[in-house]
Formats: C-alpha cells, sequence, structure tokens
C-alpha cells in the first residue's frame, strides 16, 4: 500500500506507520494502545441511524468474548493479517482491532476512504467494509478482490445490483453480510452474500426469539445477559437462522395497513434505476404516508413517477402517496441512509 498506514503485529505488539501526522492515525494509536492495560474497558457510541447517537460501555470479558466467537467464525488466528479501513469511532472498527489483539495476529489500518484497496499488493486474510466503499471497489478495480480471502460487508444492506457485480466476478473471496448492533457487540448473526441463503445465522451461544409482533429479541450469557428486544421485524426460521423484514422504526401504519418499508423498497429498486428512498410522513386522514424521496436533479416529472408505480407488482396499499425531492441524501457517519424527514 502506498497510503499511509499503520501495521501492529499484535504478537510482538509491534507498531509501526508511515512519518505522517494525522489524528484518525492518533485516535487509533490511542486505542492500541489502551488495550495494553489489563484492566480496559470498551466504549463506543451507535452510529445515529434511528436517532440521537447513544455511549455504551462494555467489560473486557464481553469484547474478548464476542472477538473469539468470530475469530472462531471467520477462521481468524495467530497466522492472519487483517486489513481496517473504517471509522475508529464506532463499534465496527473497534472490534476488528480487538479481534486482531485476542487472535495476536497482523493487522493494516488506514484511515477510511472510498477505495481502500486501490494500492493494494499483498494478500489479506480478512476486510470489513462498507457497502459504499464495496460499490466503489467494484467500479474502478475488482480485480484486487482477489487478494481477499475473507470481507465482510456491514453498516446496511448491499444493493441487489452490486451482489449481482460481485457474483459476476468469479472471485475466491468469501463475501459475508453481517447483523448486529452496538448494543451486541457488532455482529451476531452473518448470512453469506453469494449463496442463494437468504437467512442469517446466529453465531455461537447467542440466543434468538421473537416477541408478538415479531421484534427479534437477542441475548447472550456473557455479552447480552439481559435479553435485548431490537426494533428488528424477523421470520424465525429455526433455533439457528432467522430472515430480516424490515425495522420497526421504517413500518408505516396508513390508515390501519402496516407496510414494512425496507422490503417494498428492494421489490421497487428492480424496476426503478435512478436513486430513491422510502420515508412517512404523519398524515390526518391516515395516521402515516408513504413518502418517496428523490433528488432534485433527476429527469422525471412527478406525474412520470406515478405512472411508474403502476408498473411495478405491488399492492394498491404499497404505493407512494407523495413524492418528494431532496437536493441530497443524508447518511449517518457509517453509510447508513437518513430516513427521517425532519432531518432534512
Amino acid at each position: 500500500m502506498t497510503e499511509p498506514f499503520i501495521f501492529v503485529d499484535f504478537d510482538s505488539f509491534e507498531i509501526s506507520k508511515n512519518d505522517f501526522q494525522d489524528s484518525y492515525y492518533d485516535q487509533v494509536l490511542d486505542f492500541i494502545i489502551s488495550l495494553k492495560n489489563e484492566n480496559w474497558t470498551l466504549q463506543v457510541k451507535s452510529s445515529g441511524s434511528t436517532g440521537t447517537p447513544k455511549v455504551f460501555n462494555f467489560t473486557k470479558e464481553q469484547a474478548i468474548t464476542s472477538a473469539k466467537i468470530s475469530n472462531s467464525f471467520f477462521g481468524i488466528n495467530k497466522n492472519s493479517t487483517l486489513l481496517l479501513p473504517l471509522s475508529i469511532e464506532f463499534i465496527a472498527a473497534k472490534m476488528l482491532l480487538i479481534r486482531a489483539f485476542e487472535a495476536k495476529c497482523k493487522i493494516y489500518i488506514q484511515k477510511p476512504n472510498t477505495n481502500p484497496i486501490k494500492d493494494l499488493l499483498k494478500k489479506i486474510d480478512f476486510i470489513s467494509l462498507s457497502p459504499y466503499q464495496v460499490q466503489n471497489i467494484l467500479e474502478q478495480n475488482p480485480e484486487k478482490f482477489n487478494l481477499i480471502k475473507k470481507c465482510l460487508i456491514g453498516g446496511a444492506a448491499l444493493h441487489p445490483k452490486w451482489i449481482e457485480k460481485l457474483k459476476e466476478l468469479n472471485s475466491n473471496c468469501l463475501f459475508y453480510e453481517s447483523f448486529g448492533m452496538t448494543e451486541t457487540l457488532s455482529h451476531f448473526a452473518i448470512k453469506e452474500l453469494l449463496t442463494d441463503h437468504l437467512g442469517f445465522k446466529k453465531l455461537s451461544e447467542y440466543q434468538i426469539a421473537t416477541n408478538l409482533e415479531q421484534q427479534l429479541i437477542i441475548s447472550h450469557p456473557i455479552i447480552v445477559p439481559n435479553p435485548l428486544t431490537t426494533n428488528d421485524i424477523v421470520e424465525i426460521i429455526d433455533s439457528e437462522d432467522f430472515n430480516f423484514i424490515g425495522r420497526k422504526d421504517f413500518t408505516v401504519n396508513s390508515g390501519g395497513i402496516k407496510i414494512q418499508i425496507e422490503p417494498l423498497e428492494k421489490e421497487m429498486e428492480k424496476f426503478i434505476n435512478f436513486p430513491f428512498f422510502l420515508s412517512k410522513k404523519n398524515n390526518e386522514k391516515f395516521g402515516e404516508i408513504l413518502v418517496f424521496c428523490f433528488l432534485k436533479n433527476e429527469n422525471i416529472l412527478d406525474e412520470q413517477i406515478f405512472e411508474l408505480f403502476k408498473s411495478i407488482p405491488i399492492t394498491k396499499y404499497q404505493i407512494p402517496r407523495e413524492v418528494i425531492r431532496l437536493e441530497t441524501f443524508k447518511h449517518t457517519e457509517n453509510g447508513k441512509i437518513i430516513r427521517k424527514l425532519d432531518q432534512y
């Protein structure tokens, strides 16, 4: 790699870096050095995709337990070399460093950018990427994925278009989608992205269940000792597997009809070839209505969009009642779309 980076060998705890000054790398170094403290604790903040970011504190035992579970699943061991190109502010980056620390393996840390492997020359056993980074790699130099054994994609779901692009690569790289949140110390379930199996498989010792509203409930004897009711609406397949349906936050109750935004959005993406997202607004008559949001610079009339809706195989209740043109789409720091219209 020609870009600035930090290289850590956690077996000997040797740290090397290019001769440069950068606040990101200072934060990373501070975090790495803190792991040498026998009584370290982990403090992280949530992404803020559904509201104001929250701060969570975890014990060393909880963090190491989570790291061991992930390392076992992905085969990360003392001989592995990892690459971290994510923001150190969030759980994904901190936990990847802790996994490297627990495995006593080697890890490169690169300041987050849109294409973190463009200058990669050596083979890497494992990398964590955001969907936006994956998209840029596929557009610019997809062959670089051949230097990576396993790639974990998290933060948000990868658009079906880019999943198809990954399939067309015929790469030796194995791609996975993560399912988790800050409260569960990063992922607790994994999906192999390029297989026909649509469900997520929970990792070792986690327990899954649902309540009457189909909200996923997570527990783990050490990491989540008190069962956590999430805002994720799921379908339990068996004790190990589940399908994700959508977020309770993103359920529109319009005149008593409940509409799940995320699966509807995925269906509409098959027929709409420009960027958009679905949201909701309060409405005096219906309580809430479904709203279609797209960019102002799209060369299409509102009337044409409503005509387009008629060509999509969805029910009349799933047709958005309003379209809104936005100057830009806002995202959280880890790449999730901000759907709440009061933030625009």
